[in-house]
């Protein structure tokens, strides 16, 4: 065998023999989360190897989150068409954190998700990792009024806001519940409200840390990212 023949095979060798490629750790926390609680999308980067590996993606978008709805998009995270700028990170050995993004439960709209399950579709965007993940995430149902006045935690109720003698109330039915804030300056419709029931008040109030108007299930809101990474 000549020289270069022996080259030649060296080389058809060294291309025959699988590439190692980076891949991705995707995770979803919590899955059963209440309404009005953010959900956080975990992506780590896994290099199998003991040498830094490139990763190179086409635009200036590494991976894209989508949230479904019976097949519906109603929220993603892509910001429009993506700049046409490459990049190439160096990944070291192991497991690298990519990004945490915390998807609020609002849509572009501002109208919180509806209870029940969503798909959570994660692809990622790299020249050669192109791995898609997808997981449910599912939103209970909001307590009633009632519940919330026995609960001890941080809950979230549905009702339609009110004002009476000065004090803004919370309507479902037959029941109300005191707020410690206005829902905004004059609010119609139907509300989800987060918060907890502060025994210690006098009187004692659901002290508000969030709150949203109801989605139309019919009608959902365009979608558009609710949140950034962290």
């Amino acid at each position: 065998m000549t020289r270069p023949e022996f080259a030649a095979a060296l080389l058809a060798v060294a291309t025959s023999r699988p590439r190692t490629r980076i891949s991705s750790d995707i995770s979803i926390s919590p899955t059963l989360p209440d309404l009005l609680v953010p959900f956080t999308v975990s992506i780590a980067l896994r290099n199998p190897t003991h040498a830094f590996l490139p990763l190179e993606f086409p635009t200036t978008d590494r991976y894209r989150i989508d949230v479904l709805r019976d097949g519906a998009l109603i929220w993603t995270s892509a910001h429009g068409k993506p700049l046409a700028i490459p990049q190439r990170i160096e990944v070291p050995p192991g497991r690298t954190p990519l990004v945490f993004y915390d998807v609020d439960g609002l849509t572009a709209g501002q109208y919180a998700f509806a209870p029940g399950p969503y798909l959570v579709r994660v692809t990622m965007l790299g020249s050669l990792l192109t791995s898609s993940s997808e997981q449910t995430v599912t939103f209970a149902r909001p307590l009633t009024l009632a519940q919330a006045q026995a609960s001890t935690r941080a809950v979230t109720v549905a009702g339609t806001p009110a004002i009476v003698r000065g004090v803004p109330l919370l309507i479902d039915g037959g029941d109300s519940l005191p707020l410690s804030q206005p829902l905004g300056l004059h609010p119609t419709g139907t509300y989800l409200v987060r918060g907890t029931y502060d025994r210690t008040a006098a009187p004692p109030v659901f002290t508000v840390s969030r709150f949203a108007l109801a989605a139309a299930p019919a009608t959902p809101a365009p979608a558009a990212p609710a949140s950034q990474p962290t």
